[in-house]
């Protein structure tokens, strides 16, 4: 999961539809992509997990600062999953 602005616009003539683009949704595609990677089934950025509050049976796990194909900074990533 990541957070921030993204372009929306509608597109096609026959069958319409809504698209989103734009570096949000690239680096959240990265995330979800890194889940296999690492075997996890939620990834966040660590921007995006200091603005969320979670109850206290979600379990947060440090992963580290990465880069991202595509990015100019590198990301803090956490894992989120529910405590056993």
């Amino acid at each position: 999961m990541y957070g921030g602005s993204v372009v929306a616009s509608e597109v096609g003539d026959e069958k319409r539809e809504i698209v989103y683009f734009g570096d949000t949704i690239n680096t959240a595609t990265r995330l979800e992509q890194m889940c296999q990677q690492w075997k996890r089934a939620f990834l966040v950025s660590g921007e995006l997990r200091s603005r969320m509050s979670l109850s206290s049976d979600i379990f947060t796990e440090e992963l580290g600062t990465m880069e991202l194909r595509g990015k100019q900074r590198q990301v803090r990533i956490l894992s989120l999953s529910r405590a056993a």
